[in-house]
């Protein structure tokens, strides 16, 4: 598990939580270890339940269908449209600037060969 995402989890979580919180996250990780943007689903999922576990459980089955670019979509939706669809570490996405966010993105994008400004 990335260290932001450990420290987001128990930033936000209560205490009483913490543990449930990375349980799902780590069932998470190994349900879905193919698949190529779970790390940006996880960063979703935990900016979208603001450290609620109700709220975590909320976008996962059986509430609901997991579709990993509904939830990230609805992140970058919530947060404004910051335009890095949860592909960075929340640390970085607190301390660069956007420019500095759009560039790293730009060169994730050419890497990935997708030319639509979407790291997915």
């Amino acid at each position: 598990m990335d260290k932001d995402i450990l420290n987001k989890i128990l930033l936000d979580f209560p205490p009483e939580h913490q543990e449930e919180a990375l349980s799902i996250i780590r069932d998470l990780l190994a349900d879905n270890s193919s698949l190529g943007m779970i790390m940006q689903t996880i960063r979703a999922l935990l900016f979208l339940s603001e450290g609620d576990i109700l709220k975590l459980k909320s976008y996962l089955p059986p509430e609901r269908y997991f579709e990993p670019r509904d939830i990230v979509c609805e992140a970058e939706d919530a947060a404004g449209n910051p335009d890095h669809w949860f592909a960075l570490p929340f640390d970085l996405l607190e301390t660069l600037s956007v420019a500095e966010i759009k560039e790293l993105l730009k060169q994730q994008d050419e890497l990935n060969e997708v030319g639509d400004d979407r790291p997915f």
